[in-house]
């Protein structure tokens, strides 16, 4: 995170200084070092995701669905880097609308699948009508798939 500001700092100070070719070759640089760092500890990720539930003291009622969340996880930190590399170099460019806009509505994603992802499907009464409420009945493993949805979906 904190290369991630650095880089972005160079980038504003040749923005700054009307050097916008050397800022795109940063910002290209920011992306190829934080996409070999993200994919290099998702791999990581994945690789310790069985044990690390051990490691931590978790219960063993846990720590299958703490191993399935983490994998899931790591498996998105790809996007989650590129998310907040693309994100810095639009603030320093100063372009604080489009990250704060596309950050909400990654919030507002996240609540939409979590909700459909974690619970079953159901009946539900709202306001005296009686619906289906559909669902996939995935709980743990629904609400990190929700999560790399939402963060997935705005990229793309």
């Amino acid at each position: 995170m904190q290369r991630q500001q650095a880089l972005a700092v160079q980038v504003a100070h040749l923005l700054g200084a009307g050097k916008a070719v050397e800022a795109r070759r940063v910002v290209r640089q920011a992306l190829t070092a934080c996409g070999l760092l993200a994919v290099g500890m998702a791999v990581l990720g994945v690789a310790i995701s069985q044990p690390l539930p051990v490691w931590l003291g978790g219960s063993t009622v846990i720590r299958p669905h703490a191993s399935i969340y983490f994998m899931i996880f790591m498996l998105c930190t790809p996007l989650l880097m590129v998310d907040f590399v693309a994100s810095a170099m639009l603030r320093c460019s100063g372009n604080m609308r489009v990250p704060s806009l596309l950050n909400m509505l990654m919030c507002l994603l996240d609540v939409v699948f979590n909700f459909f992802l974690i619970f079953p499907t159901r009946r539900v009464t709202l306001l005296g009508t009686e619906w289906t409420m559909p669902g996939a009945g995935l709980g743990v493993t629904g609400a990190a798939l929700g999560t790399a949805l939402a963060r997935g979906s705005l990229r793309f």
